[in-house]
């Protein structure tokens, strides 16, 4: 039996960790990884901040008070470099910024397009960005 591709294990765990949001406009889940996939350094899904109750969005587009995915996952990096984050949605514009300046991630990879390309314009002046299709190998 082949090996299944490593891209489509991470993004399909990614898209178990969404799963995990309470967020009523879009539910997205984050990993970050070592780009040889050999470890987790951090999960994250959106939602509102920590001890916050769970029904706190406000389902308003840009505002509906959920941390993101990727920040959640930012925050608990640690000491991890040279890492690829796997998101099920491209990054926005601020969460881009996190990834540039936490200086850890060199790759982001994502499943689905956001809403606006101004955090993958962001992302792509700085580190290695790139859609995941299944059909197209490695990504």
């Amino acid at each position: 039996m082949p090996r299944p591709d490593k891209h489509a294990v991470f993004t399909e765990f990614a898209e178990r960790l969404a799963s995990l949001s309470t967020c009523k406009r879009n539910q997205v889940g984050c990993v970050i990884i070592p780009t040889d996939f050999s470890a987790i350094f951090a999960i994250g899904y959106n939602g509102p901040p920590s001890g916050e109750p769970n029904d706190a969005c406000i389902d308003s587009p840009g505002n509906c008070g959920c941390i993101h995915a990727e920040a959640n996952a930012i925050a608990k990096l640690g000491a991890a470099t040279n890492a690829m984050l796997i998101s099920t949605v491209c990054p926005c514009w601020q969460c881009a910024g996190l990834i540039i300046n936490c200086k850890k991630i060199s790759r982001v990879m994502f499943i689905h397009p956001y809403r606006d390309n101004a955090g993958e314009v962001l992302l792509k002046r700085h580190v290695s960005v790139f859609q995941y299709r299944p059909d197209v190998p490695n990504g």
